[in-house]
């Protein structure tokens, strides 16, 4: 969790993007990250909210494959170790 509220507050407080985090946890479900105010979605909200083939970033690499099944690939899953890689301007 710590990972995701670090990397939203740097996304959010330097302008970037819309974020939402989704985590399996229902006690986290509905709320908001600290620091950042991101919104906490349920996972099948996400279907609901976001165009297949939108980046996904999963903040611990031990969750990336139950990402990948969750979701059947209909986005782009990435770690966050692996967002180096990414060239985005």
């Amino acid at each position: 969790a710590s990972k995701g509220i670090i990397f939203s507050h740097a996304i959010a407080s330097n302008g970037g993007p819309s974020l939402y985090c989704v985590d399996s946890d229902s006690n986290k479900q509905g709320k908001y990250l600290e620091c950042s105010g991101v919104l906490v979605l349920k996972p099948h909200q996400i279907s609901a909210k976001f165009k297949k083939h939108a980046l996904m970033i999963v903040m611990n690499e031990n969750h990336v494959n139950y990402a990948k099944k969750l979701f059947l690939n209909n986005y782009k899953i990435i770690s966050l170790a692996n967002l180096s890689l990414l060239n985005i301007n």
